[in-house]
């Protein structure tokens, strides 16, 4: 039998088996299989826009007018509560007759009365709104506001038994009009939203049985003055502005007599020195107290007194979400490291807003100090420095389960390698489950992408 040839593989051959120049044919097909799908979506997604443009006002007029006045009217009054004062309620009773006709029907849609409105409107929508509860807007930012006020008043007064919302701007210097009315018994009010352009004081006479929220701008707690709606608020919002002397003393005893509080938020811009105390607060609480969700912002300068006053009253609380934004510069950055030997509250939730650049490791090693609390860690946009070099060999965070990044613009890919490293890798915390990455400017999809090869779906990423 004869024997066979050996074969020796041509040029053409050798190039054919060499596994470059077969990867190389395959991505080159795959870019242009791509180039084409590319090209056919972005036709088809114009073609798409294009129709939806010219078929959704058809598809609204036909489906408006097949619905139930009754559907309709339940529409209305889910419009009427996402948006805010009453133009809503009249832009609906100006599309149509049908739709003026269904608006006039809803007591609710008239419930919002301001004293800018003009009289005759005030009038009208008193008319409509039956026994509604009402939702009031008194403006009394300079005198020549106070002839109009008083109109508004001479209307809406009689009807306070009706109020349950009150936003009441104000500035010193400027007679209460809601005062000098005599007006003071508001059995349905819930809520005061209440504005002074300098430090003024809430209304501290009236009867509110039912006021369970506040929210002041520069409203303060003057020290030996009752405030007998204290002890039923739920919610606590103020903000303070511009102070060479702030009285923290004053203001946080008068929050700890709040005893059902549940969300406390505080913002402080500008606030230098603590006043002094002659003698230490005797009604301090003895121990912590609970709330569901704490929040606190500090903004452009503040006094490193205040800063570490406002550490020792805020270490009597507890909460399950806490939220720090940290606007300033200089020494408020203790509240993240501990310089003082403090600690701000953390909670299960804790979230951070940081202006400066500051080190994301350092941080992140002062937190997990208290790896026991923390179980979701949240920063939004934060910026932070060059350092990328964490270890946290000797400290314990068995509870930690998530660490997020929101529109953190200055948060970059070699900080993002160094945290899933540490916790998606070889962190010894079985029980962390995700790294999520959101809308920051500097990561890039194929960074994240091939990130996860090594890590695993723990790390997670969206535009």
């Amino acid at each position: 039998m004869e024997a066979r040839e050996a074969w020796t593989p041509s040029v053409n051959d050798q190039r054919y088996l060499d596994p470059l120049h077969t990867f190389r044919r395959s991505l080159d097909d795959a870019m242009l299989c791509m180039e084409a799908l590319v090209g056919t979506k972005s036709r088809l997604a114009k073609k798409i826009r294009g129709l939806k443009r010219r078929i959704t006002p058809l598809v609204l007029e036909r489906k408006i007018a097949d619905m139930p006045d009754e559907i309709l009217a339940h529409v209305f009054e889910a419009g009427h509560q996402a948006s805010d004062g009453s133009e809503f309620a009249l832009r609906m009773s100006h599309v149509c007759h049908r739709f003026r006709r269904i608006s006039l029907r809803i007591p609710f849609m008239w419930n919002r009365l301001s004293s800018r409105q003009h009289i005759d409107q005030t009038r009208a929508f008193l008319s409509r709104s039956a026994n509604q509860d009402l939702q009031i807007e008194i403006f009394v930012i300079s005198r020549h506001m106070q002839l109009q006020v008083h109109s508004f008043l001479e209307l809406t007064g009689p009807h306070s038994d009706q109020w349950s919302r009150l936003l009441y701007f104000t500035v010193p210097g400027v007679d209460d009009e809601v005062f000098h009315h005599g007006f003071t018994n508001f059995p349905r009010l819930q809520y005061i939203s209440h504005r002074c352009d300098y430090p003024g004081r809430l209304p501290y006479t009236w009867e509110m049985p039912l006021l369970t929220q506040i929210d002041g701008f520069c409203s303060e707690f003057p020290k030996h003055t009752t405030f007998p709606f204290l002890s039923q608020l739920t919610c606590i919002t103020l903000t303070f502005s511009s102070y060479d002397i702030f009285d923290l003393s004053s203001l946080f005893l008068a929050i700890f007599k709040a005893k059902h509080l549940q969300h406390l938020s505080l913002e402080f811009h500008n606030c230098q020195e603590e006043e002094e105390m002659l003698s230490p607060p005797s009604d301090v609480p003895t121990k912590s107290f609970h709330i569901q969700s704490l929040k606190v912002v500090l903004r452009d300068a503040m006094g490193d007194e205040f800063v570490i006053s406002l550490h020792d009253y805020l270490a009597y609380f507890t909460a399950s979400v806490v939220e720090f934004s940290l606007l300033t510069n200089g020494r408020p950055y203790a509240f993240l490291v501990d310089e003082y030997s403090f600690k701000f509250p953390r909670g299960s939730t804790t979230r951070l807003q940081i202006g400066s650049p500051r080190s994301l490791p350092t941080i992140l090693q002062h937190l997990l100090k208290d790896g026991e609390i923390i179980r979701s860690l949240e920063f939004e946009t934060s910026a932070f420095n060059d350092d990328a070099t964490l270890s946290l060999n000797s400290i314990h965070y068995p509870s930690l389960r998530h660490i997020r990044f929101r529109n953190c613009n200055r948060f970059e890919e070699k900080h993002v390698g160094m945290l899933a490293k540490t916790f998606l890798t070889d962190n010894g915390n079985d029980n962390f489950q995700s790294l999520e990455i959101m809308s920051c400017s500097k990561i890039s999809e194929d960074f994240i992408l091939n990130l996860q090869d090594e890590v695993g779906e723990g790390l997670q990423w969206s535009v």
